[in-house]
């Protein structure tokens, strides 16, 4: 993977992930950043078993900071039994929010179905961002969390994703455009198009670069 994005550097970025529950976890970002070229970090609490609020996590998250590198991570629900949602809300996500101001981290998924925490979240938080992946699956819920992003200001914080292969891209794209479909026939607000344009093509480049 390392190797096709460096030779693909215009339109691709590798990114990697370790287990914070490791201990050499840091040594191996470091690697993979340093070494390797790859240029972000992804994490889930729900499949790797590991508290967000936790501090002995905090030195991978400060250096995810110093690297300069963003880190995505899924906060939300799983079909997976074992995974432990006590450690999926993204409230959870303030403790190293505050302790690495400077890190930029997006929340996959809105954080579903704990979608308002995330808006708040992210309002809070100027280094703080969401995907939207796989929220189209839950055309009512979909609807009602891009509403509360319009309504405290931060839908510009909001970065398309697709849940590959859960959906492909052309598939999320479709389904973000579906956001309105639920309320057509009401007379309640829509969510503005240019604001989906924007998610699709332009709120990710404040938060990612190419060569």
């Amino acid at each position: 993977m390392a190797d096709f994005a460096r030779q693909h550097s215009d339109r691709f970025q590798g990114w990697c992930s370790v287990d914070p529950n490791q201990p050499d976890c840091v040594e191996r970002l470091v690697h993979y950043v340093n070494n390797l070229g790859l240029r972000g970090l992804k994490l889930g609490p729900i499949y790797q078993n590991w508290n967000p609020q936790d501090p002995r996590h905090l030195p991978l998250f400060k250096k995810a900071e110093s690297l300069g590198i963003p880190v995505i991570i899924h906060q939300g629900t799983s079909f997976v039994r074992s995974g432990p949602l006590k450690y999926s809300n993204p409230i959870l996500l303030e403790d190293i929010a505050v302790a690495c101001p400077e890190l930029r981290m997006i929340i996959s998924h809105m954080g579903h179905p704990w979608e308002d925490e995330c808006v708040v979240l992210i309002r809070k938080h100027p280094h703080l961002y969401a995907d939207t992946s796989a929220l189209h699956y839950r055309p009512l819920r979909h609807y009602q969390a891009f509403m509360t992003a319009l309504e405290y200001g931060v839908e510009h914080k909001l970065i398309f994703g697709s849940d590959f292969p859960s959906a492909t891209p052309e598939q999320a794209i479709a389904g973000l455009w579906k956001v309105n479909d639920v309320v057509q026939g009401t007379n309640l607000p829509r969510f503005p198009e240019e604001a989906i344009h924007r998610i699709i093509y332009e709120n990710w480049k404040q938060f990612i670069s190419f060569d």
